[in-house]
């Protein structure tokens, strides 16, 4: 995937040439995968987490109708503001937002999430 531009056009203002390479591919889930996901989804898995604006896009695209209806008891985290604001504009609910935006961050986030109920 290609993330943002925020990083290249800064180094071009900066006077460099920059070359983006997708370094990654979002792929998502199988029909069966899709499937067992709304299942999980609707009927209240502990938590779902998203890493990435294209992830939650893929996830948002295998619930279809879904995405909206993720279960009231499901907690969804995600790992930074860039991530929930893509959730949010495809209607999905998010719980928990990571402070430190990187897995480990998500984690803890989490994990406070769950410690503090």
């Amino acid at each position: 995937a290609v993330a943002r531009d925020a990083l290249p056009d800064a180094l071009r203002a900066a006077g460099a040439t920059v070359d983006v390479v997708a370094a990654y591919e979002t792929v998502g889930p199988t029909p069966e995968e899709a499937e067992a996901l709304r299942a999980s989804v609707t009927a209240g898995i502990d938590a779902v987490t998203f890493t990435s604006a294209s992830t939650v896009s893929e996830t948002a695209r295998a619930l279809g109708a879904d995405a909206a209806g993720v279960h009231a008891s499901t907690i969804v985290a995600s790992i930074g503001p860039i991530t929930t604001a893509r959730a949010e504009e495809l209607g999905i609910r998010v719980d928990v937002t990571a402070s430190e935006y990187t897995n480990r961050g998500l984690v803890a986030a989490l994990a406070e999430h769950f410690r503090s109920r």
